[in-house]
Formats: C-alpha cells, structure tokens, sequence
C-alpha cells in the first residue's frame, strides 16, 4: 500500500523484494509512474533489458536509473521507445545523430523528434522522409 502513494517506499522493501523480478515489477506497477522508484530496484534488475522493458510495458517511466549501456543499445532503444518517446533523451550521442536510427524511431513514435538533435530538425529532406513513415511528426515539429 505504501508503494502504492509513494514510489520511494519501496526503497523500505526486504532486500530479496527489491532484486525479486515478479515482486520488483508488481511494486513498480503500483508506484506512482515519475516516483522514480527503480532505483530501488536491485542493480541487477536494473540491467537486465528484459527486466527494464516488463517495467516500461507497465508504464513505468523511471530512466534515469537505468545503466547508459542500455541506451547504446539500439535494439533495446527502439523497443523501449515503443512505451515512451522520453527513451531518446537517454539514448546513446552516437545514436541520436544516427539518421537511419533517428527516421527508425520516428516511424515508431512520432512524438520522439523533440529529442532528436536540432541538424535533423533543421533538415527538409529529413522531415519530409520522417513524415512519410509516420504522419504524426507533424503535429510535433516546432
């Protein structure tokens, strides 16, 4: 109940709770969705991509405790963005200036080109490319 108020309670969880994978998640899923209550969660939960995506299905948004290595991950990336357009502030440098990548994510989620750097937003031929795999990066283009 309390992790239910307040994602942080969970960090008053036994030990074997927080690296407990079922446990983890039903805690998570309860937890309020910005309560940034991963980094409660075990580090080794934390690192498991299947673990991070479960949690990301059952809409929880907790990022910043996710290990970068994760985010160089293209495959995990363009997975997770499939929950949350946020993924791509956490996103590797050298996949976000990736175009192939960049025009991968959009045609997943559209909502992702504010986090893509300003060279693709600046770029006609890029945006028209964009649009023509998902229509609705025009109702975000600044």
């Amino acid at each position: 109940e309390a992790v239910r108020s307040n994602g942080t309670a969970l960090k008053f969880a036994p030990e074997d709770f927080r690296g407990h994978r079922r446990v983890a998640l039903e805690l998570l899923s309860e937890a309020p969705r910005f309560s940034r209550a991963m980094r409660f969660v075990s580090e080794g939960l934390r690192g498991d991509r299947d673990f991070v995506l479960e949690a990301m299905r059952k809409h929880v948004e907790d990022l910043e405790h996710v290990p970068a290595d994760l985010f160089q991950d293209q495959h995990f990336v363009l997975e997770a963005i499939r929950h949350t357009d946020r993924v791509l502030q956490f996103a590797s440098e050298e996949l976000r200036r990736n175009r192939d990548f960049a025009l991968d994510a959009l045609r997943i989620n559209g909502r992702a080109l504010q986090y893509l750097p300003q060279q693709f937003i600046r770029d006609r031929d890029f945006l028209i490319e964009a649009v023509r795999k998902n229509d609705m990066v025009l109702q975000c283009l600044p």
